[in-house]
């Protein structure tokens, strides 16, 4: 890991949110993965996705997992690192509908742990109540993710930003909240294609974007 972060320090680049799959401190190779994060000057990491089992009570899985985030959280804080869970959609995820999550995440520090923010995936789960969401979540917010999609039917297709289901006027409100963390731009729906389309993807992805925090 340490080559490829001075690989993108020679070009001006760095690791704002670390992808990983840690989803608690007792995995195998949590704290040797964390240490060395902190110790390269990464200073976010995205955990891995809880998943609930349909054919049991959801709040005992719940709950089962709040002494797992508190001991998670006491390692970031010992390593001056914060641990992001990014609500997905999906019937059977842990913070599709984002309440469930921010149950446990409120209860700890927005340094240790906080939300990445998917608005993309609030939408599809929220329709119009993500703004709802939003304000629930926005003192925890740690990181904002993009990306935009349209319904077909029952399914969702994902599609270039600012052509989608996805408000405009969520950039605004992220504003007004005071949120200075990272902002990561999401072209899933260019996956699989040929690379130089998928650059060009993004290079539009990115100026709308750009157009929308302006």
């Amino acid at each position: 890991m340490s080559e490829f972060v001075e690989a993108l320090k020679r070009h001006g680049l760095e690791i704002t949110v670390l992808t990983s799959g840690i989803s608690s401190a007792s995995q195998p190779h949590t704290e040797k993965v964390l240490r060395t994060a902190a110790k390269l000057g990464i200073k976010r990491y995205r955990m891995d996705w809880w998943r609930y089992d349909l054919q049991k009570p959801i709040q005992p899985q719940l709950e089962a997992r709040r002494p797992q985030l508190k001991d998670l959280a006491a390692l970031n804080r010992s390593l001056d690192l914060t641990g992001l869970y990014q609500n997905h959609a999906g019937a059977n995820m842990m913070g599709a509908g984002v309440w469930d999550i921010f149950s446990l995440i409120r209860e700890q520090d927005p340094k240790d742990v906080a939300l990445a923010f998917d608005i993309r995936h609030a939408t599809v789960e929220a329709g119009l109540s993500w703004v709802t969401q939003f304000h629930l979540v926005k003192s925890h917010l740690g990181a904002a993710y993009f990306k935009d999609f349209v319904w077909e039917g029952h399914a969702v297709r994902d599609v270039p930003l600012g052509t989608g289901r996805v408000d405009h006027k969520y950039p605004t409100l992220l504003k007004e909240s005071g949120f200075t963390g990272p902002i990561s731009l999401h072209v899933e729906y260019g996956e699989g294609k040929d690379k130089r389309i998928f650059a060009n993807a993004f290079r539009s992805d990115l100026a709308t974007l750009r157009g929308w925090l302006a």
